[in-house]
């Protein structure tokens, strides 16, 4: 369940353009889930904002 909470908060960070947070989160969510199940949609994510 924090897995995927943590995920939604990157999704939302995602849609409202917030860079800032979902770097922060997506540097989070790999500390916390390394091997996390929506591991390659976060890494997408967090690449479409380098």
């Amino acid at each position: 369940m924090v897995e995927q909470f943590g995920y939604q908060m990157i999704i939302n960070a995602f849609f409202t353009n917030n860079a800032a947070l979902c770097k922060a989160l997506t540097a989070a969510y790999l500390k916390k889930f390394p091997a996390g199940v929506y591991i390659a949609d976060v890494k997408a994510k967090a690449r479409k904002f380098k």
